[in-house]
Order: structure tokens, then sequence, then C-alpha cells
């Protein structure tokens, strides 16, 4: 991949952010490197269908509840040589932020580490919560593998409104 061509990748990656006017920075590391990409996205939609269960209540699935549900962009980075797997994820509370940041802030840690933990193991996911007051600086930190040259990879960004619940 040329370095105009990483340019243009990394500012769709920003507009895409951008968008969805986040004001949670979320970090969901696995604690471990994971090579089959499979999991982890079965992992963070799981994670997106329980706390939105949290957030919104049994009938969160429902069609009149889809414009209540958390908005997300979400960046894998795939572990490298001592690097854990893990999302950086840009979060968007649609409605009464007031409300749900707490709420957020309190079940976000149990989900993912019930999610990433494994029978018999002590060592479970680990969780980073941070407010988001600069989206661009944000978003360039999450996409700053993008220019690594010896493990040049585009991250796998997977937008929330791509789950079906």
């Amino acid at each position: 991949m040329k370095k105009k061509d990483t340019q243009w990748e990394k500012n769709k990656i920003i507009q895409q952010v951008v968008s969805i006017k986040p004001t949670i920075f979320l970090t969901l590391n696995f604690n471990k490197v994971y090579n089959d990409k499979a999991i982890c996205l079965q992992s963070l939609r799981f994670f997106d269908a329980k706390i939105n269960r949290k957030l919104l209540g049994k009938n969160w699935q429902s069609p009149l509840k889809k414009h209540e549900r958390i908005l997300s962009i979400n960046i894998l980075e795939e572990g490298l040589v001592q690097e854990m797997t893990h999302f950086h994820c840009f979060i968007s509370l649609p409605f009464q932020q007031h409300i749900l940041l707490p709420k957020f802030c309190m079940y976000a840690k149990p989900i993912w580490e019930k999610i990433t933990g494994v029978k018999g193991e002590t060592k479970k996911g680990s969780v980073d919560i941070e407010m988001i007051y600069d989206t661009i600086q944000a978003s360039n930190y999450c996409t700053k593998q993008i220019f690594k040259k010896d493990e040049l990879a585009t991250p796998k960004v997977i937008s929330s409104a791509s789950f079906t619940n």
C-alpha cells in the first residue's frame, strides 16, 4: 500500500468516527494475542448486545428501540509482537447521556470480563474508559497501525450499525 493510499484510508476512518460524534473512548483488551478475527468480532457483538440490553432493557432489539442503541466505530488492533489484541471503540450514546453514561461505565467492565473470561483461568480481558475531548486526536491514535512499516495493515473497522441483532 502506498503512503498516499494509507493516508486516504486513515482519513476515511477518521471521517467515520467524527460522523457519529462520540463521547466515550473505550479500549476492550483481550489480554492475549488472538489470531482468529472471528472470535474477536463475536466477542465485540456479544459486548454490544449485552451493554445495549443493560442500558435499554429486555426489548432492546425491538425496531422501535433501534434509534436508542449505542452507536460505535470499533477498530481492531491485532496483537503484534508484544501487543495484545484489542479494540478501540468510539462510543456515541444517542440520548439521555446524563443517565446512560454512568450506567455504561458501571456495566462495561463486568460484561467484558465475563465475555473474555475462560473457565479455569483467572486472566480476563480489561477495559479502559475515557471521555473524548478531541475526536481527531483520538482517531489519529487509533489509526497509527496503518503507518507501521514492518506490519503494514489496515485496522479492521467495524460499525455497530452492521451488527444484525
